[in-house]
């Protein structure tokens, strides 16, 4: 099974998605209006390697952003784990995208997982 852990330094105005509560209301997914290319993000990986997103174009790619230090994060690893052995066979890919924590926390964090 192959699980990539990158690190990426991003600004999100808010990390609603690591508030260690239930969502208060329904959550949708949206059809976008009009199709667009998503940017061509570089970063490296763990072991230093550069991937860019342009390298898995063409395919299905599940980009998942997260912490060590995020709650609901830590608790959906689990079930994005199960997701990957799924969807492995269809030719999605996975990208877990750390929110810019270093190397050496994330690696700790993977030896305890």
């Amino acid at each position: 099974m192959k699980y990539y852990f990158l690190s990426l330094v991003i600004l999100l105005p808010l990390l609603s998605g690591c508030q260690d509560k239930a969502p208060t209301s329904t959550q949708y997914l949206n059809t976008l209006p009009v199709p667009f290319t998503a940017p061509d993000i570089s970063i490296k990986d763990l072991d230093g390697k550069s991937i860019k997103l342009s390298d898995y174009k063409g395919k299905p790619v599940v980009i998942n952003f997260w912490a060590t230090w995020c709650p609901p994060c830590r608790k959906e690893l689990p079930s994005m784990n199960r997701a990957w052995k799924a969807l492995e066979k269809e030719g999605v890919q996975m990208l877990a995208v750390n929110m810019s924590e270093p190397a050496v926390t994330i690696k700790k964090f993977i030896e305890r997982q």
